[in-house]
């Protein structure tokens, strides 16, 4: 360090300070104010031909430019069309919005290739003003391209290299934030383009048809297609990435995780209302895996990660701490190339941009889940000593090759940085630069260029045996295109004579494109020697086997294939089956397959027809109810026929559980049936008296097994548990004496809570009584579930509300979200007697309040009261520091503002509220009310999440479902909180979150500001 930067920061810290640096133990976490300008310096960019020494690849290959500045500028996403021309989207505007009144500034770049030396050395404008474009795909001479809150499709028609066709096909994307933004749209071969919408999410409808019912696309993704403009939602809802391996499966990213796959399609999933699928889409690997940077630490990186460890937050090896993690990925591409060396095909490529290198993993199938593994031991596939280099994205190019896109920026991290760090920062410095790479290996000959454009539909067809993805990829793009049926013959013959699977696989695919794939055709393939094309073959076969004895025979002898990925695809094929077969078929499937959970769903998601047969013919195998994963799946199946709410399948269910020798069998069967019919709004009990009298006996014997557990002092905490979920269902003169003693023995809080849930759905008379009379003896957990008990009904509401009124329960006492949903009830007099009791809600009081409660700003907070507070007050919706529950957004953004903001948002929560967070009540039709966030909304149901419940209700069961747009967050926290109160408070939560690192926005969405 040069002695005038010493000078300023000896003045500033001191010569300590200055001997630990000298020595060079900075300690970062200590830098603040004048001191960080001084180490903040920016790092100067490297030109094109220095920034292609530092890159260091592994052994056996070598990299090169395929184009680099000035010619390309910004590139995230790029994609070569069937004459070898290279459209490049260029994101600008990164990492900011436009200005107001100011037009985005990304682009699309058209690059061509005039000597086919591999250089692309022709640039044109193609097209510009779009913000954050980071997806294109070609069709028909022009390319569709993402540009939030659109979709365009634009076109050159007059041979000046500029689009002269723009039209908006797709409108209603979020535009919330530069990092989640709509991304890489990819062909499948389904003749369909596929895109990962990230964290923006949207509700889309085509831009011709303004008043068309949008689609949600919140923590989803999307496909399209792109003759009939057909828009529906998928299953994902990552970040920065969206790729596929030859058979169709489709793998995503995340910031620290480099390889998602997508395994649950929502269309299967929305055929049963009442399924509780878990992820969809799980990661391969843990978040945060090792990687080799060679780069250098960036200064503010190391400002960030010290305070964070000064902090608690997070350990040495988390993302967002460690500095030899993945931290940045982004563009997961599978590479499918025939130039590297075998061994390299379907291998995993992510950037991580923030560490200056290019991660390698395996995809090896696993089950229906692949495994992934670091291939590169010790090092990376890529890596760079350029704290420029940003690996964002990947090609998989003509000649067999991946295409590397480095963003070339100096800082790519924008909302995470500390806001008096990102001060001295430069959020925009490199976007007059850009570089794209080309990876070669040793001996690499360089094909000459494509011009499949050129080529007749026999020599696209035979374009389907090459080497190289992108060959065959093209060519079956273009065979769609065309449309022209004589490619059906060879097409035939490539699906009968290829030795390459994938060959045939496409040659399936196009036939169906073409409208013309016959009966033989999928035989073919649901016969074929590989797996991937039998899987493909099922899905391609679901609309024919009612019409087709042949398919129909054919598919029901894959339920015993011995590969895991057909039989997945089977479980779900079996959903779309019209024949008494099918519930053998899924027995057969679940009797192999119901450990494992993917399978097992598969399973739940063609049973909603059949459910009460499939149970039957499971329950009779004593061996398969025995098995951990039978009692599981047999009590999901159970919720299903109860949720059906069919009298003569419940009552031939209810007899066949009850008819089984052992107790195991009855109880999960009974728990299950009573779960889903109350999700319709029935209960068992009605269904008792139907029963023959062995039935009869056998269900009264369980409920008297369960009320003999609750008696036992020494019965454990999980049999307990059981027996109170059983007696939901007895009567309640005989239960609800004994739960109540269960009550009175000071049990633990899950006890406690499922107790006080058995005596609600139990509903005998004096029930309010019961619980409001044990409100001072139970623990906080429970109150909580007294008031949801309590809030579900007029009745007992009004129950509650003379409980406050009359002094048995203080106003104060009340959670906060609790008075929230009495104040905004739907029944006016309900609203009147909270008004009278904690204030109405008026936008003016709390202008009146946050000023008065400014006082607080000027006193001394204590951190240690102040988590006291936020666990009274807070802890219901929010989690932080241990403290809590996660139910309203992540707190862990809140550090950066300024206290008085924090102040702002506390006291009016509606002053600005992020649309994942707007509470929304549903009535049920048989008088219930419920209040929370929205957190599944499918074709069939809606999932509600608040303060200690997650309910999935059926839409048949909604009377009304209604939102005022207001916060979940209630408004009147600062009742019976002093001014100390809320300064303790607000110490907590910036002390708790030490300068995190944001953009000043507690919404991680959020773009940074400006500077």
């Amino acid at each position: 360090m040069k002695w005038k930067t010493l000078v300023p920061l000896v003045a500033l810290l001191g010569f300590k300070w200055i001997i630990s640096l000298m020595a060079g133990e900075v300690p970062y976490e200590q830098l603040k104010g004048d001191a960080l300008k001084e180490v903040l310096k920016p790092i100067p960019p490297k030109e094109p031909a220095e920034a292609l020494r530092c890159l260091e690849v592994i052994d056996g290959f070598s990299v090169e430019f395929v184009a680099h500045e000035p010619l390309v500028l910004d590139p995230v996403a790029a994609v070569i069309d069937e004459n070898g021309l290279m459209y490049v989207a260029e994101d600008a505007d990164y990492p900011y919005r436009p200005a107001e009144g100011e037009l985005p500034k990304g682009r699309i770049r058209l690059l061509k290739d005039n000597d086919g030396d591999g250089f692309y050395e022709e640039s044109h404008l193609f097209a510009e003003g779009l913000l954050w474009p980071a997806g294109v795909a070609p069709w028909k001479g022009g390319v569709f391209v993402t540009a939030p809150p659109d979709i365009w499709y634009l076109k050159d028609t007059n041979g000046d290299f500029t689009a002269d066709i723009k039209e908006k096909v797709f409108a209603g994307f979020g535009t919330d934030g530069s990092q989640y933004i709509l991304n890489n749209l990819q062909w499948g071969l389904d003749h369909k383009i596929y895109a990962s919408v990230a964290g923006n999410g949207g509700l889309v409808r085509r831009a011709d048809r303004p008043d068309q019912t949008p689609v949600s696309v919140v923590r989803k993704d999307f496909r399209f297609d792109p003759v009939t403009r057909e828009f529906e939602s998928i299953s994902g809802g990552k970040q920065f990435g969206n790729t596929f391996d030859d058979w169709g499966n489709r793998f995503l990213c995340t910031q620290d995780t480099a390889v998602y796959q997508v395994v649950l399609p929502q269309r299967y999933l929305e055929r049963n209302p009442f399924l509780s699928a878990f992820d969809s889409t799980p990661r391969l690997l843990p978040g945060g895996a090792p990687v080799f940077r060679t780069s250098p630490i960036e200064t503010w990186r190391a400002i960030r990660s010290s305070r964070r460890l000064l902090a608690q937050k997070g350990s040495p090896n988390d993302s967002g701490v460690s500095h030899h993690v993945l931290d940045g990925v982004a563009g997961t591409t599978v590479y499918r190339g025939g130039a590297f060396p075998e061994r390299f095909y379907g291998n995993i490529f992510c950037g991580d941009a923030q560490n200056n290198l290019v991660h390698r993993r395996s995809l090896t199938p696993d089950g229906v889940l692949f495994r992934s593994e670091r291939l590169d031991q010790g090092t990376e596939f890529l890596r760079s000593k350029d704290n420029w280099f940003r690996p964002v994205n990947f090609v998989n190019a003509p000649d067999g090759t991946l295409y590397v896109l480095d963003l070339a920026r100096e800082v790519l991290e924008a909302v995470h940085i500390p806001m008096d760090v990102v001060a001295h920062l430069d959020l925009t410095r490199g976007r007059d630069r850009g570089r794209i790479y080309r990876v070669i290996p040793r001996g690499f000959k360089r094909p000459t260029q494509p011009r499949l454009g050129d080529f007749t539909t026999e020599r696209l067809v035979s374009c389907l045996e090459s080497p190289h993805a992108w060959w065959r990829e093209t060519a079956h793009r273009l065979l769609d295109e065309r449309h022209d049926k004589s490619a059906e013959a060879p097409l035939r013959r490539l699906l009968r004579h290829s030795t390459r699977p994938q060959s045939r696989l496409h040659a399936l695919w196009s036939l169906a494109g073409l409208n013309v794939l016959s009966d033989r055709d999928l035989l073919t393939g649901l016969t074929d020697a590989f797996p991937a094309v039998r899987e493909n073959a099922l899905r391609l076969a679901e609309p024919r086997p009612n019409h087709s004895e042949g398919i129909r025979s054919r598919c029901l002898e894959l339920v015993a294939d011995p590969n895991p990925r057909v039989r997945f695809q089977m479980a779900f094929t079996l959903g779309e089956l019209n024949d008494p077969r099918a519930v053998k078929g899924l027995a057969m499937i679940a009797r192999r397959d119901a450990a494992d959970d993917f399978i097992r769903t598969a399973i739940l998601s063609s049973s909603y027809p059949c459910a009460a047969a499939l149970m039957a013919e499971l329950v009779r195998d004593a061996r398969f109810v025995q098995t951990e994963s039978g009692t599981v799946l047999l009590e999901e199946l159970a919720r299903v026929v109860g949720g059906r709410n069919r009298r003569e399948e419940i009552k031939s269910a209810l007899e066949e559980i009850l008819g089984q020798n052992g107790s195991e069998v009855g109880q999960i069967g009974v728990i299950g049936l009573s779960e889903g019919l109350r999700n319709c709004g029935a209960q068992l009990s009605s269904f008792v008296n139907s029963l023959d009298s062995r039935a009869a006996h056998r269900f009264h014997a369980l409920m008297e097994d369960a009320l003999q557990v609750i008696r036992n002092k020494d019965a454990s905490a999980n049999s307990i548990e059981k027996a109170l979920r059983l007696l939901e269902n007895a009567s309640p003169d005989p239960a609800a004496a004994p739960i109540l003693a269960l009550l009175d023995r000071f049990p633990p809080a899950p006890i406690q809570i499922a107790a006080i849930r058995a005596l609600s759905r139990l509903n005998g008379p004096g029930l309010e009584e019961a619980v409001l009379g044990r409100w001072r003896a139970v623990s906080p957990e429970a109150r909580r579930e007294i008031l949801s008990a309590l809030l579900t009904k007029k009745e007992r509401i009004t129950a509650l509300l003379a409980a406050i009124e009359g002094g048995r329960i203080s106003p104060g006492e009340v959670e906060a979200v609790s008075r929230s949903a009495l104040l905004r009830h739907a029944e006016p007099s309900i609203r009147r007697r909270a008004a009278a009791l904690w204030g109405e809600e008026k936008a003016g009081d709390r202008n009146e309040v946050i000023q008065r409660y400014r006082a607080a700003l000027n006193l001394n907070g204590d951190v240690k009261a102040g988590r006291n507070v936020f666990q009274r007050l807070c802890s219901s919706c929010h989690r932080l520091s241990g403290i809590g529950n996660e139910v309203g957004p992540n707190l862990a953004l809140a550090a950066t503002r300024s206290p008085d903001e924090l102040l702002t948002h506390i006291l009016d929560p509606n002053w600005e509220v992020n649309p994942a967070y707007v509470q929304y009540n549903i009535e049920t039709t048989d008088g219930e009310t419920y209040s929370g966030l929205i957190v599944a909304d499918r074709s069939s149901s809606v999932t509600l999440k608040g303060v200690n419940f997650e309910k999935t209700i059926s839409r048949t069961q909604i009377k009304e479902i209604a939102s005022q747009g207001q916060s979940l967050m209630p408004v009147g926290l600062e009742q019976g909180l002093s001014f100390q109160d809320m300064a303790d408070l607000l110490s907590f939560l910036i002390d708790s979150q030490y300068d995190f690192g944001t953009s000043g926005h507690s919404d991680s969405h959020d773009v940074p500001v400006r500077p």
